[in-house]
């Protein structure tokens, strides 16, 4: 059993099975959560060597970073969730949801390294049949489905790679600011980094 975190005597699930990626066996492809009432919740991983395709000669910010990611070994971060249902008296999966993040390469000390720059979340009104799993369009494009909803923008200091701010759909923004040696002493709610 999986149980509340906040009641440890409240089950959450009758069990949980997973399926480790084939070429990765360290990694989760996928899990499936079953519900007492016989109901069942799955869902997929996909990680930055999952996507195929011919990354050189692409324009699109997010097919580099994600090149960048594959030769930096960058491999366990998943860049996009997807959460599927299955009520009890029907046999098919229907999406309910998902999580996506875009990367994004920052110069730093002449090199490119890539960090998080969006995240992007499926809102759906009602479950869905299917969904269009983000894939590259060789050399050309990244593809994503077009019901996923912008939800944050991060901003980094590319000098030390510090996270400088994290947009939220609203326009919050939320800043940081930090020592000389880099730790973080401040943060701010729709102020700039340097209002103090």
């Amino acid at each position: 059993y999986d149980y509340d975190q906040d009641d440890v005597n409240q089950a959450l699930f009758e069990r949980t099975e997973y399926v480790y990626h084939p070429s990765r066996p360290s990694l989760i492809q996928s899990l499936v959560q079953y519900h007492f009432d016989g109901s069942e919740t799955k869902i997929t991983y996909k990680y930055p060597f999952d996507y195929s395709g011919a990354f050189s000669g692409s324009p699109d910010y997010r097919v580099k970073a994600i090149a960048s990611l594959i030769n930096r070994n960058v491999l366990a971060i998943p860049l996009e969730t997807i959460k599927y249902f299955r009520s009890n008296d029907t046999e098919q999966f229907r999406v309910i949801g998902g999580q996506l993040t875009t990367y994004k390469l920052y110069n730093h000390n002449s090199l490119k390294k890539p960090l998080p720059y969006q995240t992007f979340e499926l809102r759906l009104e009602n479950s869905a049949e299917h969904i269009t799993e983000s894939y590259i369009i060789p050399g050309i494009a990244f593809v994503q489905d077009n019901r996923y909803k912008l939800v944050e923008t991060y901003s980094f200091d590319p000098a030390t790679e510090n996270l400088l701010s994290v947009t939220d759909e609203s326009g919050l923004v939320q800043n940081y600011t930090y020592n000389s040696s880099n730790y973080p002493i401040s943060s701010t709610l729709n102020l700039a980094g340097n209002s103090f």
